[in-house]
């Protein structure tokens, strides 16, 4: 009979569904993760899916799993907002965690969100010191923030300067 294997396959994978939304306590946030401003909005059900749909992992979207909430974070503002829904009462722990670095266990979501932004900023210092090639080699995640263009230059820079501000 084939339907005993099926619904194998599918409980195997709502559990394993069910562990990806755990937050990876083993796991420290990124090296220089900056304190973000927790905000919070209230969507409705259709607004929300729309705003959060695309962090959803495929397999969850290929197993029809519905968003629940969502955060974004914001480098250059310095903020994290949670996308929750309208009728929410109390505030969520979890999504706070994400706002403070930490990622669901297997993924890098907000850690490479933060690695992105800083290399992009890195490359961005590096092409304004001496008309340098857009290209960091290395770069330290801690403020100042150190970033070493492939020309031998060193370029340091508090978080204010690398979001655009005076420092």
């Amino acid at each position: 009979m084939m339907c005993k294997p099926i619904s194998i396959a599918l409980a195997v994978l709502a559990l394993l569904a069910g562990c990806a939304t755990v937050i990876d306590e083993h796991m420290p946030p990124p090296d220089g993760w900056p304190t973000l401003e927790m905000r919070t909005v209230y969507l409705g059900p259709v607004a929300l899916e729309k705003k959060c749909w695309k962090y959803q992992p495929l397999y969850m979207k290929l197993l029809g799993g519905l968003v629940i909430q969502c955060v974004e974070a914001n480098f250059e503002e310095l903020t994290c907002t949670q996308y929750r829904p309208r009728d929410a009462t109390d505030g969520d722990a979890h999504e706070a965690e994400h706002c403070d670095g930490r990622d669901h266990v297997g993924e890098s979501t907000m850690r490479d969100a933060w690695t992105a932004w800083l290399r992009s900023k890195g490359e961005a210092a590096c092409a304004a010191a001496g008309g340098l090639r857009a290209s960091v080699v290395d770069w330290s995640a801690v403020e100042p923030y150190q970033f070493s263009c492939r020309e031998g230059v060193i370029v340091t820079l508090t978080h204010e300067q690398v979001r655009g501000r005076r420092g």
